[in-house]
């Protein structure tokens, strides 16, 4: 599995959001997990993943992980 900080990171890499040259954990982590909009954004995503039938496992109440049998 894919810790969602990893997975949303990735994503916003993809999308043009943030350069894939940053250091996620030290320069971006805080944009995913603060009341912002590429924060909020990043909920919305995982929300609308989930109603279009991909599956994710809750690890904890505040983390989610990818479910490789997706």
């Amino acid at each position: 599995m894919t810790d969602v900080d990893v997975a949303m990171h990735l994503l916003a890499v993809v999308l043009g959001i943030v350069s894939a040259e940053v250091n996620f954990a030290v320069e971006v982590k805080h944009l995913y997990w603060t009341d912002n909009p590429v924060g909020n954004m990043r909920n919305r995503m995982i929300k609308e993943l989930v109603s279009q039938g991909f599956s994710i496992e809750s690890a904890e109440q505040d983390q989610v992980m990818w479910n490789p049998k997706s």
